[in-house]
């Protein structure tokens, strides 16, 4: 006997097992410390948060877009150790929903 699971539950349990894995990901993750990289970025950031500019109160040869990113993280998650790593995570799956709804939208079954 063939049992037959509806498209919506299936979704659903996709869904529920998505979230259960990033959540243990995202725990995982934001107990990394930053690179070298991140941890200047996210003190040019906290400068920024007090006052001081990018360019003419600090140095630094980035573009701005990613002093920027790192000033968003801040602002959303506090000045902590694990703030930049949480922002990155939250933009990692924006860019996988965006990834499955493109998939989804462009026909590709296995998306949904």
């Amino acid at each position: 006997m063939k049992v037959r699971v509806s498209p919506s539950w299936a979704m659903a349990a996709a869904a529920a097992a998505y979230l259960a894995i990033s959540a243990v990901c995202f725990l995982h993750y934001v107990t990394l410390y930053p690179s070298p990289d991140q941890a200047v970025f996210d003190y040019l950031a906290w400068l920024k948060l007090h006052g001081r500019s990018y360019y003419s109160d600090s140095f630094e040869m980035a573009w701005p877009g990613t002093l920027i990113i790192h000033e968003a993280g801040l602002r959303l998650f506090g000045p902590h150790i694990w703030s930049s790593r949480a922002f990155d995570f939250v933009l990692l799956q924006l860019g996988a929903f965006g990834g499955w709804l493109f998939a989804r939208r462009s026909g590709f079954r296995a998306a949904g």
